[in-house]
């Protein structure tokens, strides 16, 4: 893996880096690698490749979530290899977003105890960032929206913004935005949709069809 960065992430020094998009994929691709990987020894337990999280893939969260953009809204560089990310263009700003959909049942109650996702993120102090707010709607769904840097507890300077819901069969819908074109160009400022943009997003009655 070779990883870029046109100065600090979230503070670009210079107008370009300086490797472009295609170079760091033949650093990567260059068969010189080969010799390395050629004299590792052999092992007899190889680990096995990872099993796919159950659930919608991608594609299929990507296509519901482009028609809940507002009117205007460009997307591009749909993602869907490690997870499910889109870059949006809206009003001359660019973010990328990514959603994630927990299924009904079991699973997704069981998931609400853990961590960004489910009910103990959205209600019990401490567990979302210090400008989260929380809604309850009378359907007994937790609406969270949610503003932080770089990391859960930071919010000088903002760069991620979070919306989700969570309903009490255990689905749950979650967005995510970063002010930036990619996972690399993330800065303060303000991003192409607001919060009460993505919080229509995770509540559109698409998402329960």
């Amino acid at each position: 893996m070779i990883i870029e960065h046109n100065g600090q992430p979230a503070t670009p020094n210079r107008e370009n880096p300086p490797l472009d998009a295609d170079q760091p994929r033949a650093l990567v691709t260059a068969a010189a690698w080969a010799r390395l990987f050629d004299a590792l020894p052999a092992r007899d337990t190889a680990p096995k490749p990872p099993t796919p999280e159950p659930g919608p893939k991608a594609e299929d969260l990507l296509a519901p979530l482009v028609p809940l953009l507002p009117p205007g809204a460009v997307p591009s560089g749909q993602d869907g290899r490690d997870g499910a990310h889109l870059s949006v263009t809206y009003e001359g700003r660019t973010s990328m977003l990514s959603v994630s959909v927990t299924e009904p049942g079991g699973r997704g109650v069981k998931d609400n105890g853990r961590g960004v996702k489910g009910k103990e993120y959205a209600e019990t102090e401490g567990s979302a960032g210090p400008l989260a707010v929380r809604e309850r709607r009378p359907d007994g769904a937790t609406v969270v929206t949610d503003m932080f840097g770089n990391g859960k507890t930071a919010v000088d300077p903002v760069l991620h913004r979070a919306a989700a819901v969570y309903y009490a069969d255990g689905r749950a819908i979650e967005i995510n935005e970063w002010n930036g074109e990619n996972g690399y160009t993330f800065r303060p400022g303000n991003p192409a949709l607001g919060l009460d943009q993505l919080k229509a997003v995770v509540t559109a009655p698409a998402w329960l069809r």
